[in-house]
């Protein structure tokens, strides 16, 4: 069969679409398991892990941004990969954009003394979601468009002075007690620990970080977390 000129022309604009689109197929799968890796859960896989965890967590329906935005020193936490390293002075800190989302700089010190950092993104989960549902992301910003590349980050207990706070994840897999400052007193600390169980979080699975170089407990002294 004889193919003319305009038919031949066809022929291999069709070939040529077939191929782009099989390559955007790849790279669009690449890319997913990629963000999948990257995004906020980063726990490490482990084929003794536990089951799924639930829990009854609950956003803070209101959430001033502005406020909000600052350095905040993690207390104690069920970790996440990042903060599985963390020996000491663990911190976040957001900073607001002019378009509303959060910088977000993760900082601690590892058991051999080094600074680790992660950053990422944050934002207001929309539409229809309550002020306390934000959503965070640590994949590369190409992936900002990619649904999977963010990973729920809920603040599920606000002090009314945003002294203190509770962020976690809505599984219930990662908790993390934050407070203004490097130590938190006993009222406030049974206040987030009190928060925490009543949201149906694992207490027996929260670590506390020493802040201030580790030469004193994030909390005051003779405050532990819970017994079993």
């Amino acid at each position: 069969m004889r193919i003319g000129k305009r038919g031949g022309s066809r022929l291999w604009r069709f070939l040529a679409g077939l191929v782009l689109a099989t390559f955007a197929a790849l790279a669009l799968a690449t890319a997913a398991l990629s963000a999948k890796t990257l995004a906020g859960d980063r726990a490490r896989p482990d084929a003794g892990a536990p089951p799924p965890v639930t829990s009854a967590a609950a956003p803070v329906p209101n959430l001033d941004l502005t406020r909000f935005a600052g350095t905040w020193y993690v207390i104690a936490t069920i970790p996440d990969r990042f903060h599985e390293d963390c020996a000491a002075e663990a911190t976040f800190t957001f900073s607001l954009q002019p378009d509303r989302s959060l910088r977000v700089q993760n900082r601690c010190r590892g058991a051999d003394d080094s600074i680790h950092l992660d950053e990422g993104v944050a934002r207001e989960k929309q539409p229809g979601a309550l002020a306390g549902q934000l959503e965070v992301r640590y994949a590369p910003d190409w992936m900002t468009w990619m649904p999977l590349a963010w990973s729920e980050f809920w603040v599920i207990h606000l002090a009314g002075d945003y002294r203190h706070a509770l962020v976690a994840t809505p599984d219930g897999e990662h908790l993390w007690l934050l407070s203004r400052s490097p130590v938190l007193g006993e009222p406030d600390y049974r206040e987030l620990l009190d928060q925490a169980r009543a949201q149906g979080f694992d207490l027996e699975r929260l670590r506390e970080i020493p802040q201030e170089g580790g030469s004193a407990t994030s909390v005051e002294e003779g405050v532990g977390l819970p017994a079993p």
